[in-house]
């Protein structure tokens, strides 16, 4: 919990400070204003505040004037303090017993005792189309889906994590509104900024597939071997993994481009070119990470920041950066085509329609064959362990 509140203080700070725009005050122009708010800068006033009677208490001191403040701040100090003291006495003693027992307890008084009774109860909210599941892919599936979603919860080393990857994507969406002075400039072109927009998403992805989900077949640990004794085949349990990874991803993807989309405010077939290849790169780098994850497992460490550190996260790293640059290229000539029809200055018309229905076939089949690829060579992988 503390974890949390930090990292959640973290992120606030971190925007707070991002949205505050400090590099505008290095401007010469803002250096007059710079100079005239310092110099209205005060000390506290308010005359109920602790920095007050502090201020008021050590300025005494300092300047040698000794009046009825210094002694009168003294007193509020020390009854402010010394009551905080008992006050927080006072509520430790009446609430840590209660607490404790609580915590050594486990069920607690007026919650259900019998685990019979209330295993039935939860039994009856449950549809029996639940309960009656059958086997197969979607089954599988589901099953991965919500014991990966429970471990994430409680793995409370996860969430600061996740919290420090919430800031990036913030950081990144927010310092667009920034380049966009640099478009405007006419420094880069606004189709530049674009596909700079693309690649810089795929790395954000890149990134994030690599402390989340590339972990994922290590963090079987020794109970793996419950893995291997299922009725089900290490490729589809690979392929069950990939699923439920690549659903919040995909989610984490479309959001990040589409909103420094609407940031640089680019046409909206642009923005639909940029959801859809950035939703074929989610498949292919979720399917690399499930697969090389499962190529080179480390099932002795149980800490997902480090599953990655070794030759196959570098090679994973590059594998998936390199298929983000591959898949940019792939989708330059489409883009291109749709935006000149957009605006009226381009149709389908010999070779350019030839080559946008061959670069969009190759764009939709390259990440599905990478996943099949890199799933069956960590299923053999798999196969092999004892």
């Amino acid at each position: 919990m503390i974890l949390f509140v930090g990292g959640f203080a973290l992120v606030a700070l971190l925007l707070l400070f991002r949205g505050m725009a400090p590099e505008e005050l290095l401007r010469t122009e803002m250096r007059g204003t710079l100079i005239e708010t310092l110099a209205n800068l005060e000390g506290p006033s308010q005359p109920w505040m602790l920095t007050t009677w502090a201020h008021d208490l050590l300025w005494g001191h300092l300047s040698g004037t000794h009046d009825f403040r210094e002694t009168h701040a003294f007193a509020l100090l020390m009854l402010v303090s010394g009551s905080a003291f008992f006050l927080s006495a006072w509520l430790f003693r009446s609430l840590h017993p209660y607490a404790f027992s609580r915590a050594q307890e486990g069920l607690a008084a007026g919650m259900i005792h019998n685990v019979d009774q209330e295993r039935r109860g939860l039994a009856r909210q449950i549809p029996m189309a639940d309960l009656k599941a059958k086997p197969g892919k979607l089954a599988l599936f589901e099953v991965l889906w919500r014991k990966d979603a429970k471990a994430f919860v409680r793995d409370t080393a996860q969430w600061s994590q996740l919290l420090l990857l919430v800031a990036l994507v913030a950081m990144y969406v927010l310092n667009f509104s920034f380049i966009e002075k640099v478009v405007q400039g006419g420094i880069i072109s606004g189709m530049t900024l674009h596909f700079l927009n693309m690649v810089l998403s795929g790395f954000v992805i890149v990134a994030m597939s690599a402390r989340f989900v590339y972990p994922l077949i290590s963090l079987e640990g020794k109970a793996f071997w419950l893995i291997q004794s299922s009725p089900n085949s290490p490729r589809d349990f690979l392929l069950g993994k990939w699923k439920a990874a690549v659903v919040p991803f995909l989610f984490v993807g479309n959001t990040l481009v589409i909103l420094t989309n609407w940031v640089i405010d680019s046409f909206w077939v642009m923005t639909l070119s940029a959801s859809f290849t950035a939703s074929l790169m989610v498949v292919g780098v979720v399917g690399l990470a499930v697969g090389l994850g499962a190529r080179f497992p480390k099932f002795h460490v149980d800490n997902a920041a480090k599953i990655a550190t070794g030759f196959g996260g570098v090679l994973y790293m590059m594998l998936g950066t390199s298929f983000v640059l591959l898949m940019l290229v792939l989708s330059i000539q489409p883009t291109l085509i749709l935006y000149r029809l957009h605006v009226g200055s381009g149709v389908f018309e010999g070779p350019p329609g030839l080559y946008f229905f061959v670069c969009l076939a190759v764009l939709v089949a390259l990440p599905f064959a990478v996943v099949k690829v890199v799933c069956d060579v960590g299923a053999k992988h798999l196969e092999t362990k004892d």
